[in-house]
């Protein structure tokens, strides 16, 4: 996001200095008072359902979101902003630390309890409690920013990815860092973790590693992609990696396998639309009938949805492929290298693809049933969007996607060019590209919004171009 896309606000104070205690000067200087605006800056989403303990209870739930160095938490169906987690002073404030607080870049939540892990740009971590608003734990290990967060089954372990390209595991009881991993080359790109025996990484050095937890070590590397590798997923027995084009790599897990170099396969390839890299890539189950889908979200304004054949579908479609390869005369040796070189068009469906009207920046599912899938994204221009896809068992190609809640009025979309405060310093107008909105200064809320031309600013004067 743009750092002009939202408003700073300072206040002004004076200073003195002494020079031996002889002569004393004061001068007055601006400290930021406050940031706001400021709706989905560069970080990943976080979404909680409406049945936990930190929401209401009802609707499409809320979504946590990172606002700069601080973390918003937004109701999806109203549109307010229920609560911020703001830790230590504002930057510029004399009684403030020196350096400039770092912008948060990752978010992860565990899911059966309130705790919130926040990944810096500096490398620090700290571990919040979304009931009380509270930072719990601070962790300091890495040297770059945090890429990746995830907590384990238990909530007890907490394991981050970072810039420096080492990964480490964090005992979240005896508040230490229990090992770290050394082996990737560049930023690390995806991590799965199973129990307390295993993880899978990938790195931008391109390569996918396998480790055992209990020895530390690496046991298996393999080259997922010429290029950068960018996501990882894991479903059961099946993983999928993406690269730095339209390029997506299927890959058969089994752990139980002691081959040497046999407990990660590569099983095929297949070709997204988008030609931009895959940046992430998440699965979700219906638990009703089993079905399960995933999504590729891309470098551009497209999040491209899947759905994973089940057993049987797959079974009748390699008998069907099989027969028409006889058909035409194709010997054993043929039939077999033509099936493995398009085994993954028989494990995955192309089902919906979603186009955003502006660059895509994270998303996350929601909920799934037996009718339609949900996912929510945010997006460049500092907007939260929720899409429904319809679905039905019986014909899982229809209907578009449906956008139904969209959170923008509390940020500009573009860059604010011109800026002014009232007579009674109560309110506070801003234009850009398309929108005027006036703001409350004293509760940070956006109470109306003009549609409007291009902004233009000077020193002294203000001119906003009306479309008539």
């Amino acid at each position: 996001m743009s750092s002009r896309t939202y408003i700073r606000v300072a206040t002004r104070r004076t200073r003195e200095t002494g020079i031996r205690a002889i002569m004393v000067k004061s001068y007055q200087r601006f400290e930021q008072a406050a940031a706001f605006g400021v709706i989905a800056s560069n970080a990943n989403c976080v979404w909680i359902p409406a049945s936990s303990g930190n929401s209401n209870g009802s609707g499409p739930g809320q979504l946590i979101t990172s606002a700069l160095e601080d973390v918003n938490i937004w109701d999806i169906k109203t549109g307010d902003l229920v609560s911020k987690l703001s830790d230590g002073l504002p930057p510029g404030a004399s009684d403030a630390r020196g350096a400039k607080p770092a912008e948060c870049t990752y978010l992860e939540a565990h899911k059966d309890t309130d705790l919130l892990a926040v990944g810096y740009a500096d490398g620090v971590i700290k571990v919040w409690d979304l009931m009380s608003k509270t930072v719990l734990l601070n962790f300091n290990g890495h040297k770059a920013a945090i890429t990746l967060l995830q907590f384990d089954g238990t909530g007890t372990r907490l394991i981050s990815g970072s810039k420096d390209s080492n990964i480490i595991v964090w005992d979240l009881v005896g508040e230490v860092g229990l090992h770290k991993l050394r082996s990737h080359k560049d930023s690390i790109t995806g991590f799965w973790c199973q129990g307390e025996d295993w993880l899978i990484s990938t790195s931008k050095d391109g390569m996918i590693k396998l480790w055992d937890l209990k020895t530390h070590q690496c046991i298996e590397t393999h080259i997922a992609h010429t290029g950068e590798c960018w996501g990882l997923a894991v479903k059961d027995d099946l993983l999928i990696t993406t690269g730095t084009d339209s390029q997506v790599k299927i890959w058969k897990l089994d752990i139980e396998n002691d081959k040497m170099g046999g407990k990660l396969t590569e099983m095929g390839i297949f070709e997204k639309q988008s030609k931009q890299r895959g940046l992430k890539i998440e699965f979700i189950t219906n638990s009703s009938d089993k079905t399960s889908f995933f999504y590729i979200q891309n470098a551009d304004k497209t999040i491209e949805t899947f759905r994973i054949r089940k057993e049987e579908e797959i079974a009748r479609g390699l008998k069907k492929r099989e027969k028409r390869l006889k058909e035409k005369g194709l010997t054993e040796e043929e039939i077999a290298k033509s099936i493995k070189e398009s085994y993954s068009s028989f494990i995955l469906h192309p089902f919906q693809t979603i186009r955003s009207l502006y660059k895509i920046k994270s998303a996350s599912w929601t909920t799934v049933s037996s009718s339609k899938l949900e996912l929510v994204l945010t997006t460049s221009s500092n907007t939260i969007e929720y899409y429904s896809i319809p679905y039905e068992k019986r014909d899982p190609t229809s209907p578009a996607p449906l956008k139904t809640h969209t959170i923008e009025l509390q940020g500009q979309r573009t860059d604010v060019r011109s800026i002014d405060i009232s007579d009674d310093n109560k309110l506070l107008a801003t234009a850009s590209n398309g929108s005027l909105k006036i703001w409350n200064i004293k509760t940070h809320k956006c109470i109306r919004t003009f549609e409007c031309g291009y902004a233009l600013t000077n020193y002294r004067w203000a001119m906003v171009l009306w479309n008539t």
